[in-house]
């Protein structure tokens, strides 16, 4: 017998404003159904499950039979489009009552070690698999940030054991990450082993064969959601009018030169046939052999980049060159003529489908995703404000700004002019109301800072969406 659970994801925390659900405080003996907005409808996760990416969550008791039918290496069924992202199906197995209690009994020691275990299972994972390095930024290596993001992806998902709902968004985002570099099913095998293994090393006799049981059947439950998502995107990336699967060489048609350190690309398929229609604010992948970039051994891995024009016209990149950006420098210093590979459009941080008024709001090289969508909206006639915070003589943003429609209302905040960091008081002060639509994206810090400034001015959450570049799964 199959139980429906339609779960819908866009103000999940996770996708939206990236910060973990606490720890479910439900009794023990409550299952699955209690927790859906048929049976609670004034519950958190209810209120905060909205209209944009439409999970329907299958548990179904015949697994055999569902993956032979789909012949899928996951609990997986069917996809279709629902307002620009996917509804997916998936059928995990569902974990024992002795695996939820065993993981919630051990997660707060894991929790105090997640730090020290994500460490060590990159190290183990790059030692014994290196092939697997080059889906992994050595900058956010370096940083800390992607064992931070895997740390807090591990605490949140052991303190959700009993409700999943609320991690759905988080999956969407991961699942359109994983496909723009190219994840596949027998990369989550890898990645358990290696995990289990980093698990052993860090809590050392303390992890029983009945703890370790709990925790490699709770990883490849959120492994075959994961996969099923994917599949799910994989297809109809392939199957949409202009799709593929993989990579497609796209030639620079043209280059424009905006300042000795940024420049603009566009992009069109050497095949000559159609390309996807992508939603404004997606981003696409480019993607290296051994050899193309000069005096760099080893692989170097895939490279996101916004799309910055309207759906409908070549694809359009803008690239900053940095000091220390192997790939910036490589394509910045590109000619028109040359050959990228490039996986399909890709992303989480899009335009709503309203009418609703539009506020953008942007810190630095953070303008770039909006810029295809303040462009759209102001196509479709809607009330646009773009609100940019840069650095004096930043001339990306001078070309940005000449390049937005003339319906836009423009304030821009220099901050050498004796301006510190964007606020959201002066978010508030530009903003046609607080009823807009705010979209906020850079750094890591201002945004975070913004979001919980404007909902204490009213703004609510679901009228807020920001995103931030590079690992993006935080806590509070």
């Amino acid at each position: 017998a199959t139980k429906n659970y339609l779960l819908t994801a866009r103000s999940c925390p996770f996708l939206r404003h990236e910060t973990l659900p606490k720890q479910s405080k439900q009794p023990k003996n409550t299952r699955f159904k209690s927790n859906t907005p048929q049976n609670n409808r004034n519950s958190k996760a209810h209120r905060t499950l909205q209209n944009t990416c439409l999970l329907e969550l299958n548990i179904n008791n015949n697994i055999k039979r569902q993956r032979a039918k789909n012949k899928m290496p996951c609990r997986f069924a069917k996809a279709r489009r629902v307002n620009n992202l996917e509804q997916v199906q998936v059928n995990p197995g569902v974990l024992s009552r002795k695996h939820k209690d065993t993981i919630k009994a051990t997660a707060p020691v894991v929790a105090e070690n997640a730090s020290e275990i994500t460490k060590t299972f990159y190290k183990t994972l790059f030692e014994r698999n290196p092939e697997t390095i080059p889906f992994f930024n050595k900058a956010n290596q370096k940083s800390g940030a992607q064992q931070e993001a895997l740390a807090n992806a591990i605490i949140g998902y052991a303190s959700n054991i009993d409700n999943l709902a609320p991690l759905l968004g988080a999956v969407t985002m991961i699942a359109h990450k994983h496909v723009s570099i190219g994840v596949k099913p027998e990369h989550y095998g890898i990645v358990g082993e290696n995990l289990m293994i980093a698990i052993g090393k860090v809590l050392g006799d303390a992890v029983t064969p009945d703890i370790a049981e709990a925790w490699r059947a709770a990883y490849q439950q959120l492994a075959d959601i994961c996969i099923g998502a994917e599949a799910s995107l994989y297809k109809s990336q392939q199957e949409a009018k202009g799709g593929w699967e993989g990579t497609r060489d796209f030639k620079i048609s043209k280059k424009v030169s905006i300042n000795s350190t940024a420049a603009s690309l566009f992009l069109e398929p050497v095949d000559g046939e159609p390309v996807i229609k992508h939603i404004p604010g997606q981003f696409l992948t480019l993607h290296f052999k051994d050899g193309d970039i000069a005096n760099v051994e080893g692989s170097v891995g895939p490279r996101h980049y916004s799309i910055v024009s309207r759906p409908g016209y070549p694809y359009q990149l803008i690239i900053r060159k940095k000091d220390d950006g192997l790939v910036s420098k490589y394509l910045h210093n590109c000619k028109e003529g040359d050959v990228l590979k490039i996986s399909p459009p890709s992303g989480t941080f899009t335009l709503k489908d309203t009418h609703k008024p539009k506020v953008f709001v942007s810190g630095g090289i953070g303008l770039t995703p909006h810029l295809a969508m303040a462009t759209t909206a102001a196509d479709r006639d809607d009330d646009v404000t773009w609100i940019a915070s840069y650095s004096d003589g930043e001339e990306l943003s001078v070309y940005a700004r000449n390049n937005l429609p003339q319906s836009v209302k423009q304030h821009n905040i220099i901050r050498s002019q004796g301006h510190q960091r964007l606020t959201s008081a002066q978010v508030i002060k530009y903003a046609p109301s607080t009823e807009a639509e705010f979209y906020l994206c850079g750094p890591d810090d201002m945004t975070r800072d913004l979001f919980k400034g404007l909902v204490s001015l009213g703004v609510a959450e679901d009228n807020i969406t920001y995103h931030c570049f590079g690992p993006r799964i935080k806590t509070n």
